[in-house]
């Protein structure tokens, strides 16, 4: 999901219906997380990295993050650079790869005539 701006509204717009309840919002700390996850009523988790805190309580960490955010860089830096008016495609592809067990011509076929419309 690519947000247009971060707002606390636009935030409570996106994830409304899509957050399970009793989940944990992690942030930043940006003021915008912090009414959001009220109006949500979320619990929210605040991690200050350039402060050297990486992890909450030895559970709640952003590796998981961090590897996603990896794994999408290798897969665009293929492309030698991508513009932004394509982005929701380059997405669009990573999350195929993320979601997909089992990647096979058949599969890639599918996703390939599922593609050519957008």
């Amino acid at each position: 999901m690519i947000l247009p701006e971060v707002t606390s509204k636009q935030l409570f717009f996106d994830l409304k219906g899509k957050v399970v309840e009793n989940s944990v919002l992690c942030s930043d700390g940006y003021r915008a997380y912090i009414k959001c996850s009220k109006q949500l009523s979320l619990s929210h988790e605040r991690f200050d990295v350039s402060g050297g805190i990486r992890f909450i309580d030895c559970v709640i960490h952003i590796q998981n993050v961090n590897a996603l955010h990896l794994r999408l860089k290798g897969r665009i830096k293929r492309f030698h650079g991508i513009t932004t008016k394509y982005i929701n495609h380059y997405l669009g592809w990573h999350r195929l790869f993320e979601n997909q067990v089992d990647i096979n011509k058949f599969n890639m076929l599918r996703s390939q005539q599922h593609l050519t419309g957008t």
